[in-house]
């Protein structure tokens, strides 16, 4: 939740931004993004468009994510 609440302020972000606000690990990271950005529900966008997190990624807010069946904890 709070990977998605630094989008409140910023339309985009790198991964290094994300990863010193957040104050977490790189494998954290990687871990974190990957699963808002890379698997079936796509909360983030990421570029490029690629199945893999990298540092050199910037990240975006996916404003047209809907799903009527899941919800975001």
């Amino acid at each position: 939740a709070s990977a998605l609440l630094l989008f409140n302020t910023s339309d985009r972000l790198t991964y290094p931004e994300i990863m010193s606000q957040l104050n977490l690990t790189d494998e954290d990271v990687v871990r974190l993004l990957h699963s808002l950005s890379c698997a079936k529900y796509k909360i983030l966008n990421k570029e490029p468009n690629t199945r893999s997190v990298a540092q050199t990624d910037t990240f975006e807010f996916n404003s047209k994510f809907t799903d009527k069946l899941k919800r975001i904890k």
